[in-house]
């Protein structure tokens, strides 16, 4: 999935309240979900969590960009 077909002004949130991992992961990709790019919401904040165990997304001063190591993980997509 081109990097491009994601990047829309809709799935690009600002202002994120805090919470747990988990609990960020989850708002991040529920506008996936509700787009239909995406569904299994588990399986993407799973696939999230094991790229964040690798090294983190973020890029600092609080901003990150969560994404998978492998594109192929992505086979879920609406």
């Amino acid at each position: 999935v081109p990097l491009s077909r994601l990047l829309k002004e809709e799935f690009i949130l600002l202002d994120v309240q805090p919470g747990s991992k988990e609990e960020v992961l989850r708002r991040l990709v529920r506008p996936l979900v509700a787009a239909r790019y995406l569904d299994q919401e588990q399986h993407y904040v799973e696939k999230l969590h094991e790229r964040e165990r690798i090294v983190s997304t973020a890029i600092g001063k609080g901003v990150a960009i969560p994404h998978m190591r492998n594109p192929q993980g992505l086979e879920h997509i609406a």
